[in-house]
């Protein structure tokens, strides 16, 4: 034999390794945007990983974890979303950690507008004539008013106030809101007026213009009634203009649908503003492989209902813009099925014993059962009792022996099964006795009470009874051909003559053997 052969071949030495975190990527880091970081990492054996953020395990509706943690994806980033992320890996060699610091910035926006009717031509001397912008972008936004290219800081016609509002709603942008008025405007104030909207860091600028004309006619009622028609309008506000929707619903309200069809969520804002979708706060995402939802072009999410991929849940819609956020109402949406039904509790049984059958079944709205036998339906009465999906029948008689059936029924429909029940009388008794029946007073008596049915009964007792009275009693004693038991007493006396049987009981029933008549000479 060779000598490798001897030794075996060797078995190849496994290299451990220390976890190493190569590096950490942001996909985006522009607020609202769906970030993925990822954290490549190398070890062996290949080391757990998971994230903490600022020091705190990380959760939130908007959190999503893949590739066996080692992406973290924050869906449509907000500004509680910056801070230092760390990624951590551990094998059974050694643990590792290394931190990213996630920033978020969002370009400048614009809106302007005009704040009586949005004309832009003007009467000479009209009064309160008023200006409005909204910009907003991450971090730190400035609005700035230009008139003709040339910045306004301060004339005596004008007043220039300006509002700068903070984490507005938690969407961590800035939102800043200036409004500039004139006292009376005249027809040397005409001009381009320009709303430029900056943020801090960055040298991108939006803007917005608008130009206001002059009507050399003097007015000296400014009344919208007084007015010519206008020669330009400004544009109706896009719907990013900061207002939020007086109202956010999803309809239907109550929605149901069935089982393996599909159904249609609308969010109606009254607004062109494509919403968000939620279902139990989490956002919904729509790039799943057999995911069962679609956004419609509309904004109105279609859901093809299945009990497996668990649709049932909480839905609700959200606007968003870079000034607020709505969220309607939760509604909650359930899935209505109908399982087949089927009945436990068959069996074979004596005269005088119970029936206990259940049927089993599954639905929405939960089913209600019914029973019937012989076509007929089942009520509860005083031997009958039905109580939810289970029927029990008490001290069966033999006219209780037949097919039992069992309807489950809702919304959906009905679904049925049935079992056989077969009732059977209590096998004869036989009495024998070891006197004739004539007997001598003072001789001894003995009394056998027999079945002659070879399997064994659910029988409780076996009486001896004299003139329809029990007389002695005991439990059944069981051979291998038959059931039986005795009684005997000695010096028989006249007083012991009579009708004699022997009584078997099942449940509430009894059944008699034909009787043997003593007589004490």
């Amino acid at each position: 034999m060779p000598m490798s052969e001897a030794i075996g071949t060797p078995t190849p030495s496994i290299t451990l390794l220390n976890p190493k975190i190569v590096n950490i990527t942001a996909s985006s880091e522009t607020l609202f945007d769906d970030i993925y970081l990822r954290c490549e990492v190398q070890g062996n054996p290949s080391p757990n990983v998971w994230w903490t953020k600022n020091g705190s395990y990380i959760q939130g509706y908007n959190i999503e974890f893949q590739d066996n943690n080692r992406t973290l994806i924050i869906t449509r980033a907000v500004s509680d979303d910056v801070g230092t992320y760390y990624c951590h890996a551990r094998n059974n060699v050694y643990y590792v950690n290394a931190s990213f610091v996630l920033y978020l910035t969002y370009p400048p926006n614009t809106v302007i507008y005009t704040s009586n009717g949005y004309y832009v031509e003007l009467y000479n001397g009209e009064k309160g004539v008023g200006i409005r912008c909204f910009g907003a972008g991450y971090p730190n936004v400035r609005v700035t008013w230009k008139r003709n290219g040339v910045e306004i800081l301060e004339f005596s016609n004008s007043s220039l106030n300006t509002r700068v509002y903070q984490e507005r709603l938690k969407l961590g942008l800035t939102s800043a809101e200036s409004d500039l008025s004139f006292k009376e405007f005249y027809c040397n104030d005409t001009g381009i007026y320009t709303c430029e909207t900056s943020r801090d860091g960055s040298d991108s600028v939006a803007t917005k213009s608008i130009e206001l004309k002059c009507n050399s006619s003097s007015s000296t009622q400014s009344t919208q009634s007084t007015r010519w028609p206008p020669t330009t309008f400004v544009p109706t506000p896009t719907p990013t203009v900061p207002w939020p929707p007086a109202s956010l619903y999803v309809m239907p309200d109550n929605p149901t649908v069935v089982e393996n069809s599909s159904i249609v969520l609308s969010c109606d804002c009254g607004c062109s503003i494509r919403p968000h979708w939620l279902k139990n706060n989490q956002l919904i995402r729509y790039d799943g492989s057999g995911s069962p939802y679609t956004l419609l072009a509309n904004g109105s999410l279609r859901i093809n209902a299945s009990r497996w991929i668990n649709t049932t849940g909480n839905y609700s819609c959200e606007i968003r813009t870079f000034f607020w956020r709505v969220r309607s109402k939760q509604v909650k949406l359930e899935i209505w099925y109908l399982d087949d039904c089927y009945v436990t509790g068959g069996q074979e049984i004596y005269r005088g014993q119970n029936i206990s059958l259940t049927c089993h079944g599954n639905g929405v709205p939960y089913p209600t059962f019914r029973w019937y036998l012989g076509g007929q339906q089942l009520k509860t009465n005083s031997r009958i009792r039905i109580q939810g999906n289970q029927l029990n029948i008490f001290n069966a008689t033999l006219n209780d022996d037949g097919k039992y059936k069992c309807g489950a029924f809702n919304q959906i429909g009905k679904v049925w099964d049935g079992v056989n029940v077969t009732v059977k009388d209590i096998p004869s008794i036989g009495i024998s006795s070891s006197a004739s029946k004539y007997t001598l007073e003072g001789k001894t008596i003995r009394f056998i009470c027999q079945g002659e049915d070879r399997s064994f009964l659910p029988i409780q007792k076996i009486e001896l009874v004299k003139d329809g009275v029990p007389f002695y009693q005991r439990l059944v004693k069981v051979q291998s051909s038959f059931w039986y038991y005795t009684t005997q007493w000695y010096s028989a006396r006249q007083n012991d003559a009579g009708k004699y049987q022997c009584k078997v009981t099942i449940g509430a029933a009894s059944r008699y053997s034909s009787p043997f008549y003593l007589i004490i000479g």
